[in-house]
């Protein structure tokens, strides 16, 4: 749709390697003991800005870990829009950490949130990321973004990431209904 463009690069930006989950497939938490060194620093930010034009970029996810776990990400995301109001930018969180406070700034500022979700009960997902609750905290997290997109009527798109494993592959038409009638509006499936 209005995303994409043939010309140009898409840039995925992990910002950190930290996150609050301790999901089973996830290859981040091998990084954990070099995070000193990876995490993005605010003059990588400053760098990445300057050069999200001169790439021709057509599109901007911040990743990580959970980017929500850094306290400058939304200067940065800020900055970038203030000067390429052109380029939709983008979020991939466990939306966990969403609340009302961070989600004005997500409706206002990005245009794709990607939110991981990896079944379609609590047992299925918590037991995918490895912290109890986590599928209840996710869910507030979607629902506190749309309450907050229809306020704002923002133009904001909600999409759903889920990695397929062999726990959870089965049921991937419940997860797909479940999804749709959580109003989730595009979901992506990983391997």
């Amino acid at each position: 749709k209005q995303f994409i463009k043939k010309d140009g690069i898409f840039i995925t930006w992990e910002v950190t390697w930290n996150c609050n989950l301790s999901c089973i497939f996830c290859i981040i938490k091998e990084f954990h003991k070099t995070e000193a060194i990876h995490n993005a620093s605010r003059n990588t930010f400053r760098v990445l800005r300057e050069y999200i034009q001169s790439l021709k970029t057509y599109n901007s996810l911040s990743t990580g870990g959970e980017p929500l776990l850094r306290s400058e990400l939304f200067e940065a995301l800020k900055r970038i829009k203030s000067k390429y109001q052109d380029i939709p930018l983008g979020i991939s969180t466990n939306g966990t950490l969403i609340n009302w406070t961070n989600a004005e700034k997500i409706s206002k500022n990005l245009k794709i949130i990607s939110i991981s979700i990896y079944g379609d009960t609590p047992e299925l997902h918590d037991f995918h990321t490895g912290i109890s609750g986590s599928f209840h905290k996710t869910l507030n997290g979607i629902k506190i973004l749309q309450k907050m997109k229809r306020r704002l009527r923002s133009t904001s798109i909600i999409t759903a990431n889920v990695v397929l494993t062999k726990f959870n592959v089965t049921r991937v038409g419940k997860i797909i209904n479940f999804l749709v009638n959580l109003g989730i509006e595009r979901v992506k499936f990983y391997l």
